[in-house]
């Protein structure tokens, strides 16, 4: 760090540059002057360009970079510039790359790697270093015209004092984590005190289980009771139903063999009935059918290929006979096209006949070789004429000859159709009629299977009725018993489960009243601790209140903040004594008690006086003297800066900050500068030519064609 200067700079497709460079002076007070060629004036030359171009170069660009590209060119943009430190030269480069080439050693590229290394050469933020170096155009003074928070982030950004200002908002961030915090603690102790009332000690209240213990063992013992009926007459139900079926198999093996005659029989008919398969049945009337239909069929089929290969000798006729035809079609379509030419040669003979020479009026001879040629040509086309005849005359003769060609079907094909059809059904007659006398069979032989089932029937039912009424009346018995075995089962469940539920709701008191014993606890419990963590949050809050108190603007930060103000009002006094038309001026920085919403904090207010009396910066100051104030300041700004960071750049640029002002003001502001030039080098860009012989060094702007670029010095 410590002291730094502005080397060369090097603006190419730049706002209105081409290529320019330009050379700084380390020192002095230097003029910057347009002179736009176009117009006749200074606006508009490229002058306010360097300031930017600088700006850009350092990294506190007012202005986008890629909207900085030279108007109508397509190369790339590019900003180099020079600053010039004790270990040497490093060249910055913004535009379509950016790097910082140090004297020795790599090139770093990239613009985040570039900007943390210059801030690191100049040991200043880029909005530091532009506030020591740069007041843009139409912009008021860097410090004075701040507000209070600015003013004190500006200080706090220039001086070692940012950590402070920031474990301050820590501090601040904390109180309202804290206070959130304890909030929510207070409202949770709130609910846990309610809890803990309304969980008030309470007797444990039982249902009585004995009554249902005494009714689920008297169902028990009934249910015993007829479990045991049910099981004899299930006995006696066995025993006569083995009776009943000894009289049925008895009765069904004397009428055995009939049963399994009959039912033979109708299996076999059923498989051949189900094995039927119409146009395959053997009878002399459908073997003699299907010989008949089969010579038919065989007659029918041979007549038919004959009569086809008639009929394609016939087409294949035609087909040769209309392909004659299509050609000479063609050819006799030519006759009208012949006839035309032939008139038109016709035409041409007479004009070559009547043809004479211009000169002697005597036929003409080369008409004769012309005349020749249309005779041959003319004997070609009558020639072609009477081919083209000849085959209109063969087209009625095709068509004569194609129009006697005419293919008649075998009348005795539709007749042999019909008997095929006729066979066909008398074969669908029979088949139908052998199928219905095996269906009228298998019936009669089922009709007789029924009649010997129901025979057997009739016998079993009359040998075992008694055996039967007497299961009847045992199985109605028994029902009954199981009608009220299930009824008492289902009073058994019920009660059952009135018992279990009973004890289980038994239980549930006990373990509800023990729960409700053990959440009273708790919640006590809880209750204590959130009263504590309440007492806890409460004393954290009040440790961040006194660390604001003690190192905040009230204390430790804000009599730091009034040394550094006490240190610029004497600096911007001296600078403002230093020059006769403000040598009655003086300026302070005081810190004033304001009161917000209860809360009182310092704010930083300027004071001026003006011939020993305090005035109103705004209203009680000139235009000229406000800017004569404005620039004290800042320059007394910048070298407080620079003494409290060590960082010292050696130049001051100051773009139309006089815009407005009188000749004897912009002289003042030009006296104050002057002071302040022998170590540094102070660039102003200003307008009017006025006040330029004040100043010993000037950079002449040529504006022309939309170009701009540096005028030689005379």
């Amino acid at each position: 760090m410590g002291a730094y200067r502005l080397g060369k700079l090097r603006m190419k497709n730049f706002r209105s540059y081409e290529d320019t460079e330009i050379s700084f002076s380390p020192c002095g007070l230097t003029l910057i002057r347009g002179f736009n060629l176009d117009t006749g004036g200074s606006s508009f030359s490229g002058k306010s360009s360097i300031p930017v171009a600088i700006a850009m170069a350092l990294g506190f660009c007012p202005f986008s970079i890629k909207d900085q590209q030279s108007w109508g060119s397509k190369g790339g943009m590019l900003v180099s510039l020079e600053l010039i430190l004790d270990d040497g030269t490093w060249v910055i480069t913004r535009g379509v790359k950016t790097s910082l080439k140090p004297p020795q050693g790599e090139t770093i590229t990239g613009v985040e790697a570039v900007d943390a290394k210059l801030k690191e050469l100049v040991g200043v933020d880029p909005k530091v270093l532009s506030a020591q170096t740069y007041r843009r155009q139409k912009s008021e003074g860097v410090f004075l015209h701040k507000t209070d928070a600015e003013k004190k982030d500006f200080l706090c950004t220039v001086t070692p004092l940012a950590a402070i200002e920031a474990s301050i908002a820590v501090a601040e961030d904390n109180i309202k984590v804290v206070e959130a915090r304890m909030a929510s603690v207070k409202a949770r102790f709130s609910d846990l005190n309610s809890t803990c009332l309304s969980l008030h000690e309470t007797e444990l209240v039982e249902v009585d289980e004995l009554a249902l213990e005494v009714l689920v063992n008297d169902i028990h013992a009934r249910l015993e009771d007829l479990r045991i009926e049910e099981s004899s007459l299930a006995s006696g139900i066995a025993s006569d139903e083995l009776e009943y079926t000894a009289v049925n198999n008895r009765v069904l093996t004397q009428h055995a063999d009939q049963v399994i005659a009959a039912k033979a029989a109708v299996a076999l008919l059923s498989e051949e009935m189900t094995a039927f398969v119409p146009g395959q049945e053997s009878s002399p009337g459908m073997a003699r059918l299907k010989a008949d239909y089969d010579k038919a069929t065989s007659r029918l089929a041979t007549m038919t290929e004959d009569d086809a290969e008639v009929a394609s000798s016939k087409n294949a006729q035609k087909l040769g006979l209309n392909v004659s035809y299509n050609g000479a079609a063609v050819i006799a379509s030519q006759i009208p096209r012949l006839t035309r030419e032939l008139a038109t040669k016709g035409e041409e003979r007479l004009v070559l006949a009547a043809m004479k020479c211009p000169t002697c009026e005597q036929d003409w001879k080369d008409s004769f070789h012309r005349q020749d040629k249309n005779d041959r040509e003319c004997d070609v086309i009558v020639v072609a004429l009477a081919e083209a005849g000849l085959a209109k005359k063969e087209m009625a003769a095709l068509l004569e000859e194609m129009a006697a060609i005419v293919f008649v079907p075998n009348p005795k094909i539709v007749r042999y159709q019909e008997i095929v059809s006729q066979l066909a059904g008398d074969i669908r007659v029979e088949a139908e009629r052998l199928r219905s006398a095996l269906a009228q069979q298998l019936t009669t032989a089922k009709l007789e299977l029924a009649s010997i089932q129901q025979l057997v029937s009739g016998q079993q039912a009359q040998e075992s009725a008694d055996i039967k009424a007497r299961l009847g009346n045992t199985r109605r018995e028994l029902d009954s018993i199981r009608v009220k075995v299930h009824l008492e089962s289902h009073s058994l469940s019920l009660q059952t489960l009135s018992l279990k539920s009973t004890r289980l709701e038994n239980e549930a008191r006990r373990k509800a009243h023990e729960s409700r014993m053990d959440e009273r606890k708790k919640a006590e419990k809880a209750r204590e601790l959130s009263r504590l963590e309440f007492v806890a949050a409460e004393a954290d809050k009040n440790a961040e209140l006194d660390f604001i108190e003690m190192v905040g603007y009230r204390g430790f930060l804000g009599a730091v903040f009034e040394e550094i103000l006490g240190e610029i009002t004497e600096e911007a006094n001296t600078i403002l004594g230093s020059v006769a038309n403000t040598a009655h001026v003086t300026i302070a920085f005081n810190s004033e008690a304001v009161s917000l919403k209860g809360v009182t904090r310092k704010e930083i207010r300027p004071v001026v006086t003006i011939g020993g009396f305090e005035a109103n910066l705004a209203s009680g100051a000139s235009g000229g003297m406000g800017t004569s104030i404005d620039l004290a300041v800042d320059l007394a700004v910048a070298n407080v800066v620079s003494r409290r960071t060590n960082s010292c750049p050696g130049w001051l640029i100051l773009d139309e900050s006089f815009e407005g002002l009188d000749s004897v003001s912009k002289e003042t502001c030009v006296e104050m500068l002057a002071k302040h030039a022998g170590t540094r080098l102070i660039l102003v860009v200003d307008h009017a030519g006025e006040t330029g012989e004040l100043f010993p060094q000037k950079l002449d702007i040529e504006f022309k064609n939309g170009k701009s670029r540096l005028r030689e010095q005379e």
